[in-house]
């Protein structure tokens, strides 16, 4: 029996589709075991779809794709926050 869990941040679409290979979970299984649309996580992983709002948000957050807004934005495996900040200290 498969364990599902959501994928950790950060992730890319590629990486995200290796997770599924290496724990060899089937996309749309994930997919319906969290309420999601596989047609949407697909999307996602194939890049054709940015999860900016609704459903595709909550799956791409799911994906790893996106930092949990819940969560204050922190990598779970650093604990660090992100930012988009690519400015220089001064």
């Amino acid at each position: 029996m498969t364990s599902f869990a959501h994928i950790p941040y950060p992730q890319t679409a590629a990486s995200a589709r290796r997770w599924f290979y290496d724990h060899g979970v089937c996309q749309s299984h994930w997919a319906r075991h969290f309420g999601f649309d596989r047609f949407d996580v697909v999307g996602l992983l194939r890049g054709q779809l940015k999860g900016t709002r609704g459903r595709s948000h909550h799956a791409a957050i799911a994906l790893g794709l996106k930092p949990d807004p819940a969560t204050g934005d922190r990598c779970q495996e650093t604990g660090d926050r992100k930012t988009n900040d690519t400015r220089t200290p001064v």
